[in-house]
């Protein structure tokens, strides 16, 4: 019992690491070509800026959001390839029922959704908080 529910954490440990390489890796890409777009236009970004938090809210944000588009994109291929997730087949877990690739979907969307809203609320809500109304976070007080 706990040998499975450990291969089952382990599976998706693995493909969450698995889509934050591919995220990091597009991302990266996007920073270089943000950068290089940057220096050679006229406009100027300051971190002493008003501007500032709203955009690196909206940076967290786009973040989280190619995240959960890349794992759940990972994840479709994976079924459609192999019929389950491939942390699952590397570790050889077995699946207890036949899904569908829309009820499959669901469920892995749902799961990754879940992690990333509950890792990465707090971040968007301390900056909301400390921009809004002045606060700091609550890690800071």
């Amino acid at each position: 019992m706990f040998s499975e529910k450990f291969r089952r954490t382990g599976a998706f440990v693995v493909d969450i690491l698995i889509a934050k390489m591919f995220t990091q890796a597009l991302l990266s890409g996007l920073v270089f070509l943000t950068y290089d777009f940057i220096n050679s236009s006229e406009a100027k970004l300051s971190l002493n800026d008003d501007t500032a938090l709203p955009v690196l809210l909206a940076l967290v944000m786009s973040i989280m959001m190619t995240f959960i588009i890349i794992y759940m994109t990972y994840s479709l291929l994976c079924f459609r390839l192999i019929g389950r997730s491939l942390g699952k087949y590397l570790l050889s877990v077995p699946e207890p029922e036949h899904y569908s690739v829309k009820t499959y979907g669901s469920k892995e969307f749902r799961k990754i959704f879940l992690t990333v809203a509950s890792l990465g609320l707090y971040p968007l809500y301390a900056g909301l908080q400390l921009y809004i109304y002045d606060r700091p976070p609550y890690h800071m007080q």
